[in-house]
């Protein structure tokens, strides 16, 4: 093995070990391997990881910032699978504010993902475009479109996914379900997925899964204990849980609700009093958030606006060279020629 195959091994290894822990020095380890070993591929892997490490942050300015870096070096080394996850997590920092545009980006990277033949690549984005259609306006026609892709989504899971993905397959399709008011295929994926989540520990499908139990406990059922036990189960969970500001606030506003409605009005007012905290922290981190992406956009905007400057610049450059060179060829072969009559002249 030589040098270049042996940075190469580090790059990925460490890649997949800042997969499976999340800890950045993987990602500052490879950055040095593959700026020192000009690895282009190698570098748009890291700046990708970068970029997905400040989106779990909520960071979703230094997230833009790296996975466009991702996107311009994974298109020099012409690294496709880069290409179609840098697409998707810009699609994903999109959605909020302009789910049209993350729609284009996801559908960038499902494009990507079938040309690769990357299969769980294409359920991460048939998943995301279906998260577009079902929150665009609430109609029924929208949510039909939503469950196609879903759907589509789940059987590449169920046959190629781990236990994390089916079970987040499982919990988009039944969510889907209920808002079509077909509860008899929502409840059961609801139940199978919290089972796999919990024998999986995936935390975060625990969290989701209990919490759409519960609400259907609620809305649904009328059953307010059960419900109760279910909205517990994903607060106990969700506490200690990464970036779960308004999972908090959704939980724990319906666990007052639980309360109240079982007439123990101390403790609804008290869970109350928690899902403000969290409102409002949720606010202000929103607010932040479109400060940040307004700033980049305009920034790069600006950055875009001075590129073509500098590119005017050096037509008009180029131009003025040629010109130059022109004219000093033409005076060359005009003094040639006035020399040569000289010579004639001189000779007769």
């Amino acid at each position: 093995m030589n040098r270049a195959e042996f940075d190469t091994t580090i790059i990925r290894l460490n890649h997949q070990l800042y997969i499976e822990t999340e800890d950045a020095d993987y990602l500052r380890k490879n950055l040095k391997i593959a700026q020192k070993s000009h690895d282009k591929n190698g570098l748009a892997i890291t700046w990708k990881d970068f970029g997905r490490y400040y989106f779990f942050l909520e960071k979703k300015d230094l997230a833009l910032y790296y996975l466009n870096k991702a996107l311009e070096v994974a298109e020099e080394a012409n690294n496709l699978e880069v290409l179609a996850s840098a697409y998707r997590y810009i699609g994903y920092i999109y959605k909020a504010n302009d789910p049209l545009t993350a729609k284009e980006y996801y559908e960038k990277s499902l494009k990507l993902a079938l040309q690769t033949k990357n299969r769980i690549a294409e359920s991460y984005a048939l998943s995301a475009i279906g998260s577009v259609y079902e929150g665009m306006t609430n109609t029924k026609g929208h949510f039909n479109i939503a469950l196609e892709y879903y759907l589509n989504s789940l059987a590449i899971r169920e046959k190629w996914g781990s236990p994390d993905e089916i079970a987040s397959s499982l919990n988009e399709t039944a969510r889907t379900y209920s808002w079509l008011g077909m509860y008899e295929k929502a409840h059961p994926m609801q139940l199978r997925g919290l089972e796999i989540a919990e024998k999986a520990h995936d935390v975060e499908h625990i969290i989701y899964l209990s919490n759409s139990i519960g609400n259907d406990c609620i809305y649904r059922l009328r059953d307010y204990k059960q419900a109760l036990s279910y909205q517990l189960n994903a607060y106990n969970y969700c506490v200690n849980y990464r970036n779960s500001l308004d999972k908090m606030f959704e939980i724990t506003k319906m666990i007052a609700l639980c309360y109240s409605k079982m007439g123990d009005e101390k403790q609804a007012n008290k869970y109350y009093q928690i899902a403000m905290q969290f409102h409002d922290s949720l606010k202000k981190r929103l607010n932040l958030n479109d400060y940040n992406l307004s700033n980049i956009k305009h920034n790069l905007e600006a950055q875009l606006a001075k590129h073509k400057m500098l590119l005017k610049d050096a037509e008009i450059s180029l131009q003025k060279e040629e010109a130059k060179r022109q004219l000093m060829l033409r005076n060359t072969v005009l003094v040639g020629f006035l020399f040569l009559i000289l010579v004639v002249f001189y000779i007769l």
